[in-house]
C-alpha cells in the first residue's frame, strides 16, 4: 500500500511537470517510476503518458521508444494496440517511414488476431509508398494474402500488391500477383481488372 502511494504521488509530480511545460523532465519521470514500481497498477498508464509527452515536446523518437515500451513491457495491457499505433505515427513524424511502417507490422506480427492486425498491413504498405519505396509497398500489400487469405479486404490488398508491382516496373511479380488474384478470388470484383493484366 505504501509503494503504492508513493508510485501515485510521483505520478502526480510528472504530470505537473508535464503541465508545466517540462516534457523531457515530466517523460523521464513517468519512466522513472515504472522503473521503481514497474508493478503499479498504473504503470502502463506512466509509459504512455511518458510517450505522450516526448511527443509534445516533439522528441518523437524517444516517444515512439517509449510507447514500444508497453507491449515490449506490459503486453496484456488495453493500451497495448494503441501504444504501438502512437510509435508508428511519433516515427512518421520524426521523418522515419521505415521503422513506422515496420511498427505498423509489429502488431500484425506479434497481434494477429487483434482487429488492427488487418488494418496495419495497409497502414505500413502506404508508409512504404510514400517513401517512395514501391517493391516494399507491395510485398507488404501481400502479406494481407499469405496471413489474411479469408479476410474479405484481402483481394483488394491483393490488387493494390499487383498495381503497385506494375508501378515499380516488376512485371513478372505483377503477373503473378494478378494470377493469385483471379485463381483464389475469382468472383472478386478485382478479379476481371487482374485478367486484363495478365
Amino acid at each position: 500500500v505504501i509503494r503504492t502511494a508513493i508510485a501515485a504521488v510521483l505520478y502526480q509530480r510528472a504530470d505537473q511537470l508535464v503541465k508545466k511545460g517540462q516534457y523531457e523532465a515530466g517523460a523521464q519521470s513517468y519512466l522513472a517510476l515504472v522503473k521503481n514500481y514497474p508493478l503499479a497498477d498504473f504503470a502502463d498508464k506512466a509509459v504512455f503518458a511518458a510517450g505522450e509527452a516526448y511527443e509534445k515536446g516533439k522528441a518523437y523518437t524517444k516517444a515512439a521508444e517509449a510507447f514500444m515500451l508497453i507491449p515490449k513491457q506490459y503486453a496484456h495491457s488495453t493500451l497495448t494496440i494503441k501504444a504501438i499505433l502512437r510509435a508508428a505515427l511519433a516515427y512518421k513524424n520524426d521523418k522515419k517511414p521505415r521503422d513506422a511502417a515496420g511498427t505498423f507490422l509489429f502488431i500484425t506480427n506479434n497481434f494477429p488476431q487483434d482487429s488492427m492486425a488487418f488494418k496495419a498491413i495497409g497502414f505500413a504498405a502506404t508508409t512504404y509508398d510514400s517513401i517512395p519505396d514501391k517493391k516494399q509497398a507491395a510485398q507488404t500489400y501481400e502479406i494481407a494474402y499469405k496471413k489474411f487469405p479469408k479476410n474479405e479486404n484481402t483481394p483488394g490488398f491483393l490488387y493494390s500488391a499487383c498495381l503497385t508491382y506494375d508501378e515499380a516496373k516488376l512485371t513478372e511479380e505483377a503477373i503473378r500477383c494478378s494470377k493469385d488474384l483471379v485463381r483464389d478470388y475469382p468472383k472478386s470484383s478485382y478479379a476481371l481488372d487482374a485478367a486484363f493484366s495478365i
